[in-house]
């Protein structure tokens, strides 16, 4: 699949911190001379869900409960002591706490474990708390300087081709034609953790296409599988701006290739978190390529204060398009809230909409979504 996408070049090579190098986490096992590999105790070496806590520690962070995030990003890091991302996060909420000396400390880590995005460093407005703090100031001008050696990062704008991932139902006729659901992942996620969907699908005559974010989101360092994220991780508003759009036509893009290459009856766009928002964004966008969205764990952008995301015409424009909404209650992440506001939003402007609340946190529940597939089933 080709699509035009804004892309960073960066001059230089990775190093350690100038600061304090490494970091070093405390835990149970921190020698191999105090390990006994023949007497130990399996429940030490299980592996933590961290993405769950990650995704607990955002929703507290846009909460404003900021030791709430920082319990759970510590967490994260005392269980993958290379996740550059969540020491990152850890010297924002220390700022948002006061704290300047360990937010000084995890930024330092977060540097030392390959945190690049000096832009975002130097414009972090959570650190309006502790700019003044002289240890915090001498970390920030250390790794500025440090900076030097990455060279400069120039975005620029070229078109590549992609890989999608296609599910295809038992028995497939390609003469045959099928119901096609563009599924798009949240932030951090790629498209082989969120083939999951299939086993909730694959009983149903539907052709799944999962494609993958065109900006790797690096959570941690030296790990497989890559992450990706549908928006543009730069502070840059200019950027944002002119990215989000090409975002959006590239997921336009993919419903045309696969129509074009598949016997499809009707397409849908399903988004999950930031996959949700963009699946709000093109499908308005792009009405005529689907025919219907389900949008799970996330929101529509304001339209006043994000018009390059979806203006308020594009809104008015697609008036008509059937939408399924389905959030749990108890989502720490993006709270509840957001599908009721996108839900008043899209019939104040003649959108037929159907909101489904359950009993759970930040996923996509079965039960949900065969109800949402159901729905459009009996639609068309």
């Amino acid at each position: 699949m080709k699509k035009t996408v804004l892309l960073g070049i960066i001059f230089g090579c990775l190093a350690s911190s100038i600061i304090s190098g490494q970091p070093v986490i405390a835990k149970k096992y921190t020698s191999p001379l105090s390990i006994d590999p023949l007497n130990i105790d399996i429940r030490d070496f299980r592996v933590l869900n961290t993405m769950v806590l990650i995704r607990d520690a955002e929703g507290a962070y846009l909460k404003g409960d900021y030791i709430k995030a920082a319990k759970n990003w510590l967490l994260v890091v005392n269980n993958n002591s290379t996740d550059c991302e969540s020491y990152y996060n850890l010297s924002r909420s220390y700022a948002m706490i006061g704290n300047a000396t360990l937010s000084a400390h995890f930024l330092d880590m977060a540097f030392a474990t390959g945190y690049i995005n000096f832009d975002e460093i130097r414009n972090e407005e959570s650190f309006r708390n502790v700019r003044r703090d002289p240890l915090f100031r001498r970390t920030m001008e250390n790794i500025m300087k440090g900076s030097e050696q990455y060279g400069e990062v120039i975005w620029v704008e070229q078109s590549r081709f992609d890989r999608v991932r296609v599910f295809y139902p038992a028995g497939y006729d390609p003469e045959k034609s099928y119901p096609l659901l563009v599924a798009l992942h949240g932030r951090g996620d790629n498209a082989v953790n969120f083939s999951v969907l299939w086993k909730d699908i694959s009983g149903r005559e539907i052709i799944l296409a999962i494609p993958e974010g065109p900006y790797t989101y690096v959570s941690s360092v030296f790990t497989e599988p890559v992450s990706h994220s549908w928006d543009i991780i730069t502070g840059e508003m200019e950027l944002m701006e002119r990215a989000d759009p090409e975002v959006t036509a590239y997921i336009a893009g993919i419903s045309r290739e696969l129509n074009r290459k598949l016997n499809i009856s009707y397409t849908l766009l399903l988004g999950f978190s930031q996959g949700a928002s963009y699946a709000y964004a093109a499908g308005i966008r792009y009405n005529e390529q689907f025919d219907g969205l389900l949008c799970f764990g996330g929101r529509i952008p304001d339209p006043q204060k994000y018009p390059w995301f979806v203006s308020p015409e594009e809104i008015k424009s697609a008036s008509g398009l059937p939408v399924f909404i389905g959030h749990g209650l108890k989502d720490q992440a993006i709270g509840y809230n957001h599908a009721e506001f996108s839900k008043e939003l899209l019939e104040r402007n003649g959108y037929t909409v159907r909101l489904s609340l359950f009993d759970g946190g930040h996923y996509i529940a079965s039960e949900t979504l065969a109800e949402a597939l159901d729905w459009f089933a009996t639609a068309f």
